[in-house]
């Protein structure tokens, strides 16, 4: 069988030998990503399964992290073929399915090279004719097989010697019949032939004209004469055409692929304010984070993260040194100006690299309708530096049409970055005014559940309801906004702080990271619940993932630690906390991890230092006075201990306490019946923290009892 061709728009696939072109340029691709392209192809329009791509690329019995596998190929696959995930072009991808090739593809057999049909083609007239319908066997029956004729011998077309007169020559006419088992030269002999046949063959020497002429040699009849011309009339009709189409694509200037983009990652910096006496400052701050989105959902860039860029907000650095730092090839920056009725924005993209200015623009705007006029500033911002980095005009999509809806969401927003309990009340109340206003806003939906589902854990109500109201949240923006990842993340929370639902949760972190891949959140969460399934080569992909996106987050850095931590990598997880401290000493969480770590590695007296360090920073929360009775009880301090886990008792009458705090200090007394009494009330409450139960060393004092290993077993943690 011939081998197949596979053509879909600019590109070439030829399976047999693993080669993509585009527009005839050979295109560099690694095996996985070209085995997972063929597969799509091959199954086009067709649902393909991220369980057949495992069985396909990597069999059933593979011990890889194949998720992650499988969308790095993805990406590669879609920087080659300039695709892009929210308007593909050739890779759908099915929201917690797989994917489906969806470009139009081709399917042309390629034939192995041949000889000439007929030598009339050849352009020296001395070459032999050979007429298949002439071949005639010894038997006298008459054969039409077909020929591949051969050229002809130096010695079937030598000049009369002079000795031997022209009519001494063997005339081999049409009619000659000539052996084919004969060795004479210049007898064309087919082995694929049967036995016997003989063929005809007629020498066509050049005239000389110097030389007598000799005997009239005989002519072909005119039938045969026609029937060459049609052959020849064919061959042109059908091949002429191919060779002005490819000798037209070749010069043609339209024909050249474009460029490959040559930056793959960007930072967009805190826009400066300079405005007089400005009362606005969320506004500055909402153009920054509307270009980041509009950048990571629209380019296929690495974008990094707002907590990462934000800690440039005034600093003097040269753009090579925070480029640098943040890891990336280009960077964003600008100011705002405010002054008598007028709006001015000022944008420069720079290439890091080479401290090179690519693009600048000054937009002058009337300051009456402030939001609206920030917006399509910053969508035209947008697209032009996704064109100038990417080449190609990144996809812009409106969150809102209403200005005022606009304006609540960006104060959400604001407040929400800085994670303290008023900051997200207060949030939580903009968000929902926006959607009063606007209730199709689905990233407004969106953002309510992302501060609902964080509220418990920064000394709010129980998570009961808190997860119940995110949960409600996140269903209205998928069914106004179906590919918002964002939504998807939150409902991987609820699924593991409220159901309980492990499988649930993973899903629904897979299809927000397929939606949303440079989510940094996204990737820090779904690292967190790995590690708590011990996934942990899994767990440090996720959360290394979520630094590229985010290099200078002190909360990643310190969740880095806590997954070190939970393996039992001292010396990693040390490296990892004193990197969070390194950016912030006064990261009272960060403080908390290294406490733990030093618990073990017997160090209780630095745990202890820590754990009331961490206090001072954050406040005596639920769970800094755990860990300090859990220090305590190391000591042998057990009055102290008991004295703290009586007091978080108390408190759980009038604050939400979570059973797993107070079971963490039960556990460091030994006291395992208070322990699992405190446990069995959270499971039946379902308590915040039960998941981490079957990876955190804090309750090994537990772990001998089989009460705790049943519950471990409910909880299908083991």
């Amino acid at each position: 069988m011939a081998p197949q061709l596979l053509r879909f728009r600019d590109f070439e696939l030829k399976v047999s030998s693993y080669e993509l072109r585009r527009n005839g340029e050979p295109i560099k691709l690694e095996r996985i990503p070209m085995e997972l392209l063929i597969l799509l192809v091959e199954q086009r329009g067709d649902l393909v399964s991220r369980e057949t791509i495992i069985q396909r690329l990597w069999g059933s019995d593979t011990f890889l992290e194949t998720e992650h596998s499988i969308n790095t190929a993805i990406n590669k696959l879609r920087g080659v073929l300039q695709d892009h995930p929210r308007q593909p072009a050739y890779i759908q991808t099915v929201v917690g399915k797989g994917y489906r090739f969806i470009a139009e593809v081709k399917v042309v057999e390629v034939q192995p090279s041949e000889p000439p049909l007929v030598e009339l083609f050849s352009p020296s007239l001395s070459a032999p004719v050979v007429s298949a319908p002439e071949i005639s066997t010894s038997n006298g029956a008459t054969s039409t097989a077909n020929l591949n004729p051969l050229p002809a011998t130096k010695e079937s077309l030598q000049e009369p010697t002079s000795n031997q007169t022209s009519a001494d020559q063997p005339l081999r006419s049409e009619n000659a019949q000539i052996p084919q088992s004969s060795a004479e030269p210049g007898l064309l002999a087919n082995p694929g032939l049967p036995a016997g046949t003989e063929i005809s063959v007629e020498p066509r020497l050049p005239a000389d004209p110097g030389t007598p002429a000799g005997p009239e040699l005989p002519t072909r009849p005119k039938a045969i004469l026609w029937r060459q011309f049609a052959i020849l009339f064919g061959f042109l009709a059908v091949f002429l055409p191919l060779i002005v189409y490819l000798l037209h694509r070749e010069r043609s200037p339209t024909a050249k692929p474009p460029p490959p983009p040559a930056y793959q990652s960007v930072a967009v910096l805190p826009f400066v304010d300079l405005s007089p006496n400005s009362t606005k400052e969320y506004l500055v701050d909402g153009m920054t984070d509307e270009l980041i989105t509009l950048l990571a959902k629209g380019t296929s860039l690495r974008v990094i993260s707002r907590t990462s860029t934000m800690q440039f907000k005034g600093a003097k650095k040269s753009l090579p040194e925070i480029a640098s730092a943040l890891n990336v090839d280009a960077v964003v920056e600008g100011s705002v100006t405010r002054s008598g009725g007028k709006m001015r924005i000022v944008a420069q993209l720079v290439d890091a690299r080479k401290d090179q200015h690519l693009w600048a623009q000054t937009y002058e705007r009337d300051e009456g309708e402030p939001l609206d006029n920030q917006d399509k500033v910053a969508a035209d911002i947008a697209l032009n530096v996704g064109e100038r980095l990417t080449n190609r005009t990144p996809t812009i999509e409106q969150q809102t049409a209403d200005p005022r809806a606009r304006d609540l969401f960006l104060r959400g927003g604001y407040l929400w970055h800085q994670r303290t309990l008023q900051g997200l009340t207060r949030s939580i109340s903009y968000y929902k005014q926006a959607i009063e206003i606007d209730p199709n806003f689905a990233d407004a939906y969106a953002a309510l559940g992302k501060a609902e589902v964080i509220l418990s854990s920064y000394g709010g109500p129980g998570p009961s309801k808190s997860l119940l109201d995110a949960r409600a949240a996140a269903e209205r923006a998928l069914e106004l906004n179906p590919r918002l990842g964002e939504a998807h993340t939150v409902l991987a929370v609820v699924k593991l702080e409220l159901d309980w639902d492990w499988n649930g949760a993973e899903a629904e972190f897979r299809q927000a990271l397929e939606l949303s891949p440079d989510d940094p959140t996204a990737h820090h969460w779904y690292a967190l619940h790995l590690a708590r399934m011990r996934r942990y080569p899994e767990a440090r992909a996720q959360i290394q993932q979520a630094l590229d996106l985010d290099p200078a987050s002190v909360i990643l850095r310190s969740d880095a630690a806590e997954i070190e931590y939970s393996a039992g990598d001292i010396p990693a997880a040390l490296a990892r906390v004193q990197s969070a401290l390194e950016l912030d000493e006064n990261f009272a969480q960060a403080h908390l991890q290294l406490g733990k770590v030093y618990e073990l590695q017997g160090k209780f007296p630095d745990a202890l230092a820590e754990y009331q360090h961490a206090a001072q920073l954050f406040g005596n929360t639920p769970n800094a006075l755990a860990l300090i009775g859990h220090a305590l009880a190391g000591l042998g301090r057990k009055t102290e201990a008991q004295a703290i886990a009586d007091r978080l008792e108390a408190e759980s009458k009038t604050r939400y306490v979570s059973a797993v705090d107070i079971a963490i200090v039960y556990c460091a007394l030994g006291e395992t019946d208070n322990a699992m009494r405190l446990l069995r009330s959270g499971l039946e409450r379902r308590d915040k923290g039960m998941n981490i139960l079957g990876s955190d060393p804090l309750f090994q004092g537990c772990e001998s009892d089989p009460r705790f290993q049943d519950l471990l077993k409910q909880l299908k943690l083991r």
